[in-house]
């Protein structure tokens, strides 16, 4: 018998990942983008496969040729509750996260294609 998953309801602390961060590039690197967005003030951002993954702050902590496009989103989306799988319709996700005692919800839009799939990440403090 299937049985149906639960989503786990909670928040991620990033700040308290630094190990499980160490064992996992794509994971080291995600949580790095939304470490920098939270204290660079980035309300949104897009990542798209056509421009490449873009180069943040303590990136060098990342092994070289550890990263995917791909991969990324695929992080993105488990974090977000989604399954990883290519939707051709577009799908949102909500990540609550804890930075420094603050909540920030993080909202994510994911548009599957064969030419160019995109993610756009939008932080707001507050909880989901």
């Amino acid at each position: 018998m299937l049985r149906k998953r639960k989503r786990r309801i909670g928040s991620i602390d990033l700040d308290e990942l630094k190990e499980l961060c160490e064992r996992f590039p794509v994971k080291v690197w995600v949580n790095y983008l939304l470490l920098h967005m939270s204290r660079s003030h980035i309300e949104s951002l897009t990542l798209s496969r056509s421009q490449g993954i873009p180069s943040i702050p303590q990136e060098d902590r990342v092994p070289e040729g550890a990263l995917d496009f791909a991969k990324i989103l695929n992080r993105l989306k488990v974090m977000s509750g989604l399954d990883p799988v290519v939707f051709t319709t577009q799908r949102k996700g909500k990540i609550p996260m804890i930075l420094g005692g603050t909540d920030y919800t993080v909202t994510t839009t994911f548009i599957d294609s064969d030419n160019d799939s995109k993610c756009t990440i939008t932080l707001s403090k507050g909880k989901a």
